[in-house]
């Protein structure tokens, strides 16, 4: 593992837009060891300089030969079955918890995610740990005309697409993230983009589908309101 500088520290922190307690979080360290190593008045150890570098390169952060740093264009990473798919929520929270902010889901379809991650783990881990942290972000899931099997109700809003649009290609972009989900039977494979540019543009389409095209499902309260005829696609 890359061992950094205090002025690469420093220098990869500005690329982010992160202060010092935001690190510190990231890193699961005090912020004092932050702050002590880029003033240089005490080094890290090992340990905890590994998980500083690994934290900035979990988000493209690249540390050059010449004691640079700079970011890569964009940052992939892959996720696949059962357990990855498992791990690529731990990365949905992860950021819902730091970063916050608005979370996209568009063409969910609830059983595929109970089917690959378990109803034990969705409800009493997953989704305990999303409603413990819901004041912190604003998730919105579009899934199918029809559909009422609204697994995460107590922390996300729904709205239902038409039936003629909606297809189990999914995509998530939440944080400066874009992931998209190809579910074939019972197995999954989740492809995440980390560029912000592209996670902006995906939020700004799937506002259009939300304040446009949706369908505000019905309830016991309420009858379903198509907004606007959607395009066929």
């Amino acid at each position: 593992m890359q061992i950094i500088t205090p002025a690469q520290c420093r220098a990869a922190r500005a690329l982010l837009n992160w202060n010092q307690p935001e690190l510190a979080q990231r890193c699961d360290v005090h912020v004092q060891t932050i702050s002590n190593f880029e003033k240089e008045s005490s080094t890290p150890s090992k340990t905890t300089l590994e998980k500083i570098v690994s934290t900035f390169m979990n988000e493209a952060v690249v540390f050059t030969e010449d004691q640079g740093v700079k970011l890569r264009p964009s940052f992939s990473r892959s996720y696949h079955g059962a357990e990855g798919f498992r791990a690529f929520m731990d990365d949905v929270y992860e950021t819902a918890r730091i970063a916050g902010g608005d979370l996209c889901l568009l063409n969910s379809k609830p059983s595929n995610w109970i089917v690959l991650l378990g109803e034990d783990w969705y409800y009493k881990v997953h989704s305990a740990r999303m409603e413990a942290i819901a004041d912190k972000f604003r998730l919105r899931i579009t899934t199918r005309e029809g559909e009422y099997n609204f697994i995460s109700n107590r922390f996300a809003e729904y709205r239902w697409v038409p039936r003629h649009i909606w297809n189990q290609h999914s995509f998530y972009a939440y944080g400066d993230k874009i992931a998209f989900l190809n579910f074939d039977h019972d197995d999954v494979a989740v492809f995440v983009l980390t560029h912000p540019q592209l996670a902006k543009t995906h939020k700004f389409l799937f506002n259009l589908v939300w304040d446009q095209y949706s369908i505000i499902p019905d309830t016991p309260d309420h009858k379903p309101q198509k907004i606007k005829k959607a395009p066929r696609l």
